[in-house]
């Protein structure tokens, strides 16, 4: 298998969450720059949140016409972090993919990816149902602790409905399984020392090799997470189907699982 041919689109993958992190040397100057980069060339919203909270402390630049919002946080668990939610990451990735972001208006600060969120969104059929749904969540937790060294899962019911979290939330590795309007959400949150390898293609552009190393770890390891013999599971089959196996292109996945 070329890995230069994967690619998140390939496989219906979409970003839905990205923060870059910064040394909290960073002075209020440099945050008002990259701030008024983000909204004047991208028109993205900028807010300002100060210390562990997730409270927003005021605005820095805001035009309600539009969604997009980054959020700029000081002192964050000793550090910066710009975070792009939601849409507003999917939004960022792409601008980032395309080449349309200049990283020197981030300068002089050093820049990391600290965070990134992968989904995967099944549609739901004309016929779905909410208990056989329930019913996954519960079978996918009983295969998780029988075949896999994973001892932390939990069902969490909110007003969603059931949510899977696999992982403690604090782990590299955090994946998701929750309902949303139309579709079956399967969210994978990954941290910075999961992503420590991919910093420099990422920053450099390299997303050939970027896309295909995160997409075979994000099918490799939900295969180990869920039951594939029913429509809930099904969806991972195409993924295994097309591409086989080999101790190269597992070399990411078996570092982590």
């Amino acid at each position: 298998m070329h890995q230069n041919s994967i690619k998140f689109e390939d496989h219906e993958l979409k970003v839905d969450f990205l923060t870059l992190s910064m040394h909290n040397s960073t002075d209020e100057k440099n945050i008002q720059k990259i701030a008024s980069y983000l909204f004047n060339s991208f028109g993205f919203n900028c807010f300002l949140s100060e210390g562990n909270t997730r409270k927003l402390s005021r605005p820095l630049f805001h035009d309600i016409t539009t969604k997009d919002t980054t959020i700029i946080r000081l002192n964050y668990w000793n550090r910066i972090v710009i975070e792009f939610p939601g849409k507003s990451g999917q939004k960022f990735y792409q601008l980032v993919r395309s080449h349309q972001v200049d990283w020197k208006f981030f300068q002089p600060a050093p820049l990391g990816l600290n965070r990134l969120d992968l989904c995967y969104d099944l549609d739901k059929r004309d016929s779905f149902n909410l208990k056989e749904f329930d019913q996954f969540l519960l079978d996918s937790r009983r295969h998780i602790l029988d075949f896999t060294r994973t001892r932390n899962v939990k069902l969490i019911n909110n007003s969603r409905g059931l949510i899977l979290g696999i992982n403690k939330r604090s782990n590299a590795r955090y994946f998701r399984v929750y309902e949303t309007l139309s579709t079956i959400r399967f969210e994978l949150e990954l941290k910075k020392s999961a992503l420590e390898h991919l910093q420099t293609s990422f920053f450099t552009s390299q997303f050939n090799f970027f896309e295909s190393q995160l997409t075979q770890f994000y099918f490799q390891y939900a295969k180990l997470l869920f039951p594939l013999d029913n429509y809930f599971g099904s969806w991972l089959m195409n993924f295994l189907r097309k591409y086989s196996q080999n101790e190269h292109d597992n070399k990411f996945v078996t570092c982590f699982i």
